[in-house]
């Protein structure tokens, strides 16, 4: 029996060692571009998978009266990553639609892949739906309302969600899509916004500089243990009894 008490308490502690040393580490090497990068590209410019991800996709967005507006790479969000998007609006609803894929770098696969709806307002709030199996690292944005649904394979089903979703908010304030022409600089603005934003929930920090943000010990705690065991799994499971809640709420309205 001694034995294997020593060797459960060892293992326990081997899974919280990245509890203790992963907000270290992150605080000492993690730094974001106050400016990110954002690029429009043309479409052969994107990876292979990047580009079979988005053809596949094209049709369902197109069907919903999404338009192409760019290809973009994105870079200077974090070390080591680059991602790619297609970004389209839909100026009958206005509401703009995303995929995105990302990459660490000298990596021929993405690490993450999803695609999203958003629709803003003229108050300055906005409602997010995208279906990425990540678990969000950042402190919540009181004006950005955020839902995940992992399970929504098709770009048509999120849609659907999107719109309840949009019913059941209420808003009040009108929705809003910047001129026409002007869209991808206006999302050069607000992704650079961003880092501004989460230093003011007291995640980031700015430099001497201003141009880089680095994390503050808080958000390098909070973010680091959202995605270590069992804080991962404890959060993956309490979002998994709030999405079906939700699903239930949405579809019985």
């Amino acid at each position: 029996m001694g034995i294997l008490y020593e060797t459960a308490v060892l293992l326990i502690a081997c899974q919280l060692i990245p509890l203790l040393l992963g907000p270290i580490v992150v605080k000492l090497f993690h730094s974001s571009s106050a400016r990110p990068g954002v690029f429009v590209i043309e479409e052969r410019e994107l990876p292979p998978p990047t580009a079979l991800y988005f053809s596949s996709l094209g049709p369902a967005f197109e069907s919903l009266g999404f338009k192409l507006l760019a290809y973009l790479r994105i870079e200077g969000v974090a070390n080591n990553i680059v991602s790619y998007m297609v970004y389209l609006c839909n100026r009958n609803t206005m509401d703009v639609a995303s995929a995105v894929t990302l990459f660490r770098l000298r990596s021929e696969f993405p690490t993450v892949r999803y695609f999203e709806f958003c629709r803003k307002f003229t108050d300055g709030s906005e409602i997010d739906t995208n279906n990425t199996r990540q678990p969000g690292v950042f402190g919540k944005d009181p004006e950005k309302l955020v839902f995940r649904f992992p399970h929504a394979g098709s770009p048509e089903s999120l849609w659907d969600l999107h719109q309840r979703l949009i019913r059941r908010e209420q808003k009040r304030s009108l929705p809003f899509l910047p001129p026409e022409g002007t869209e991808v600089e206006a999302f050069r603005a607000h992704f650079a916004r961003v880092y501004e934003k989460q230093s003011e929930i007291g995640y980031f920090r700015a430099d001497e500089s201003g141009y880089i943000y680095r994390p503050t010990w808080k958000g390098a705690c909070l973010m680091t243990w959202r995605l270590c065991w069992p804080i991962k799994i404890v959060l993956a499971a309490i979002g998994r009894v709030k999405t079906k809640k939700m699903l239930r709420e949405l579809y019985q309205s």
